[in-house]
């Protein structure tokens, strides 16, 4: 890609979801690059059903969360409403790891690591650390190099990358390259 070809990073496998508000509105994108693999052989190793499945909870988190943060800077009475979103993402939280516990073979370490998400999510006191966090320990959970959360700016039509791994910031249109595609689609992409 020319992402690669600007960097000298080599992608060989992604996987990319949209973060959809409860509204229906796309407003980030996730993306991980490149499954960390076990083998010493090199062959490059591929995101899974369970890798999506954990990649499609925490969209959904992280959608809540921008949700009340967004809420939380319009509005000062937003910290009742803040607490009961903190619980519903702690909810949704335990039950992604009742799920990954039942359906991962790895279900401790990565029940460890949703609950790590859990407390930064209700813990962090600046949204830039608690995706930082976030975004490291979705990178544990599906064992991949990288991972970016981007933001949608509606007004100017583009995504930028609000916790960029290994990179500078990135801003491109909605449309262009795999994230702004997920982003105009809403619809995963896993390669």
């Amino acid at each position: 890609s020319s992402f690669d070809r600007r960097t000298g990073f080599r992608t060989r496998a992604l996987l990319t979801a949209p973060v959809v508000s409860s509204g229906g509105v796309v407003v980030g994108v996730l993306q991980v690059i490149n499954k960390i693999t076990s083998t010493r052989n090199g062959d490059t190793a591929w995101f899974c059903d369970e890798d999506e499945q954990v990649i499609h909870v925490l969209c959904g988190s992280i959608a809540i969360a921008l949700e009340q943060v967004q809420e939380s800077n319009n509005d000062a009475i937003a910290t009742v409403e803040t607490k009961k979103t903190i619980s519903e993402i702690q909810e949704r939280l335990r039950q992604a790891q009742a799920r990954a516990t039942e359906a991962l073979g790895q279900a401790q370490e990565r029940s460890m690591i949703l609950l790590s998400v859990a407390q930064d999510l209700t813990n962090a006191h600046e949204e830039q650390d608690m995706f930082k966090s976030v975004i490291s320990h979705m990178r544990q959970l599906v064992t991949a190099e990288r991972g970016t959360l981007f933001l949608v700016d509606h007004e100017t039509e583009t995504l930028w990358s609000m916790v960029a791994e290994q990179t500078q910031k990135i801003v491109l249109p909605i449309g262009q390259g795999i994230a702004g595609h997920v982003a105009l689609t809403q619809r995963r992409i896993v390669t």
